[in-house]
């Protein structure tokens, strides 16, 4: 059976150095503090950018059901239902990486591929949008 895998802050999304722009320096998650062309730049605090991501997700969700949709209708289903998929799975990958867990060694269990958290047991590849915001919205109203 393989090993479970850990991840700690220094392995999360949102955690310095800042995967856009590098910054890494004094109030990390302090608005105005990364580069001019950063994402980040004029989103200040650790759960407003968490949010951002929740918004990413939903969006690209929505993305894909209307590219697949275009797709079904011009041909070439199979080929972007591979690239969207492929995105959307980024997309939760990081969320799941940048979700509070990640403080707490153990919580998050990366083993064969999954995607879940073990301290509020969302399934970080399986679940719907709705359910990772849900999921989301409610370790921030706990404070996990």
């Amino acid at each position: 059976m393989p090993a479970m895998t850990t991840f700690s802050v220094e392995d999360g999304a949102l955690s310095a150095p800042c995967r856009f722009c590098g910054y890494s320096g004094p109030d990390y998650y302090r608005a105005g503090t990364h580069a001019a062309d950063c994402p980040w730049r004029e989103i200040g605090g650790l759960d407003e950018r968490k949010a951002r991501l929740v918004e990413a997700m939903r969006a690209a969700s929505g993305a894909v059901n209307g590219a697949l949709a275009d797709a079904v209708r011009g041909g070439g289903a199979a080929d972007a239902f591979a690239a969207l998929r492929g995105e959307n799975l980024k997309l939760r990958r990081l969320l799941w990486l940048s979700h509070r867990g990640a403080i707490e060694p153990g919580v998050l269990c990366g083993d064969d591929g999954e995607m879940r958290c073990d301290g509020c047991m969302c399934d970080f590849r399986r679940a719907t949008p709705e359910q990772l915001e849900r999921c989301v919205w409610r370790c921030q109203r706990r404070g996990i």
